[in-house]
């Protein structure tokens, strides 16, 4: 059995008492205003409406990149592009959605679960938790990029060759012996008195 989880949480935890249909002609009037100011442009308010099309009965949404690009006629790099600039300003409010596997014995991200911000409250919210994932999500990428780094660093050392040793390290006949400087019993001695 798995469990959903989420990391972040949601806008307000009172059902949704707005419509459907409300709802998401609430969602194109931002697009279709925010498009009108400069921003959307190219195919993403297209792919912006089958998103929104995608809105189960109980006003939910969790739709893959993909599901919406192939409902579009798009790419999914265009669909990602129209969904993170639509939570840049504040349409939505993204919240990854994550499972614990058991294979792999860690918690892998299933989907993200989006949410329609409608009051400026809520569109206020949006932008500061989209700032915040995105920040958190850009210290990880470099976390994880300072890791290959120094894996990088001590994966290309040098080792030495086993069948063709250097020459000059172990040559025959060359052992240098060094003579003590103390007598056995000297040393004995000096060794029971360190303890």
């Amino acid at each position: 059995m798995a469990f959903v989880r989420n990391r972040v949480p949601a806008l307000s935890h009172e059902p949704n008492v707005i419509a459907r249909r409300t709802l998401k002609s609430l969602f194109l009037t931002d697009v279709e205003r925010l498009a009108g100011e400069g921003y959307f442009k190219g195919t993403k308010r297209i792919a912006l409406r089958a998103f929104i099309d995608m809105m189960g009965p109980d006003c939910a949404l969790y739709p893959s990149h993909a599901a919406v690009a192939q409902k579009a006629g798009l790419s999914e790099r265009t669909v990602w592009a129209a969904l993170n600039e639509a939570e840049g300003l504040g349409l939505l409010r993204v919240t990854p959605r994550y499972v614990y596997d058991a294979e792999k014995g860690k918690r892998v991200r299933t989907s993200n679960l989006y949410e329609v911000a409608v009051t400026m409250a809520q569109k206020a919210a949006a932008i500061v938790a989209a700032a915040a994932r995105k920040a958190h999500e850009a210290a990880k990428r470099e976390a994880a990029a300072t890791c290959r780094a120094f894996r990088g660093l001590f994966h290309h050392l040098t080792a030495t060759d086993a069948e063709n040793p250097p020459k000059d390290i172990l040559k025959k006949g060359e052992r240098v012996r060094h003579d003590p400087q103390m007598s056995r019993l000297d040393m004995i001695q000096w060794c029971l008195r360190g303890s």
